[in-house]
């Protein structure tokens, strides 16, 4: 009953509310792979919620000029409404946006129905730094769900962030001797493992949640 009085609410909006998720995905050598996963409606219009889900089309029909401009939206939305800390020093990397599947999380396809905008980026906290949070700005339309992990290791540690509030601190690993990772980044391909499925669940499950309480506490 509960799980329907969430998802009830959900739907009571004209369209589904946006979402905004965070990954930060710790490395042996304690770099930090970020990535925002960000629906374009956020700096789209200043009500985000009052536009539909954004269709793949939309992106597929611009052109590279269009496709730029929109990139460079999504840099400016990701530096104004988040801020990422390590110990006490805040960063603003360079992102690397691209167009992706928003059900998938994998590269936009012809046939992918809505689209969503992935900005990825890596960090090398300094020395000192002993812990990771985050900042979701108080002017954010949405909040935000941010998952902590460490590479090769299945747990996830979940966090929901409210506009105006910083995430519990998320320890960094013990830097180890193993290699570090290549450079590039991209989604990757769906996997049929567990911890997965277990991933997208719990984020489909968190979104809902989260949404549902922060739309009825805005009415």
């Amino acid at each position: 009953m509960a799980l329907l009085f969430i998802l009830t609410a959900v739907r009571i909006q004209a369209h589904p509310i946006p979402t905004l998720v965070v990954e930060a995905i710790f490395h042996p050598d304690r770099t930090c792979e970020l990535k925002v996963n960000l629906d374009p409606r956020l700096f789209l219009h200043e009500v985000p919620s009052t536009l539909p889900p954004i269709p793949g089309s939309w992106w597929r029909d611009q052109s590279e000029a269009d496709r730029a401009f929109n990139q460079d939206r999504a840099r400016q939305y990701v530096a104004s409404t988040l801020q990422f800390l390590f110990g006490t020093a805040q960063t603003q990397p360079s992102w690397t946006v691209q167009a992706i599947d928003s059900t998938l999380t994998t590269p936009l396809s012809p046939t992918s129905a809505e689209v969503h905008l992935l900005a990825s980026c890596r960090v090398k906290p300094s020395a000192d730094a002993s812990d990771f949070k985050l900042t979701l700005a108080r002017a954010a339309a949405v909040p935000v769900i941010l998952l902590n992990s460490e590479l090769d290791n299945p747990k996830v540690t979940p966090q929901s962030v409210y506009p105006g509030e910083t995430s519990r601190a998320f320890p960094l690993p013990l830097k180890t001797t193993a290699a570090p990772e290549p450079a590039p980044i991209t989604p990757s391909a769906p996997q049929n493992d567990s911890s997965t499925l277990w991933r997208l669940v719990l984020t489909c499950a968190l979104l809902a949640g989260v949404a549902a309480v922060f739309w009825l506490t805005r009415r």
